[in-house]
């Protein structure tokens, strides 16, 4: 069986940053306080505060690209099998 360790990712380039704390299981954000509680398996993603949503989006592919499915090309997968 693999463990899931909670990391840290640091995408940031100065002081300025802003964090966000991922829980991979459930798809969902929370709070700097769920993060330490370490009782569920949240990431910790740290990027600059004046980062784009476009940037941001890129980090959390680039983080967790089997997580980012583009939902019509599954469905056309599936029409191509059947």
């Amino acid at each position: 069986m693999i463990m899931y360790q909670p990391m840290t990712y640091d995408f940031s380039n100065s002081d300025d940053v802003m964090i966000y704390y991922y829980n991979i299981n459930t798809d969902t954000f929370h709070t700097k306080i769920e993060w330490l509680d370490q009782n569920e398996l949240i990431d910790q993603i740290i990027v600059d505060a004046d980062a784009t949503a476009q940037e941001i989006d890129e980090i959390f592919v680039a983080i967790y690209p089997h997580y980012n499915t583009d939902l019509e090309s599954l469905l056309e997968s599936f029409e191509d099998v059947a």
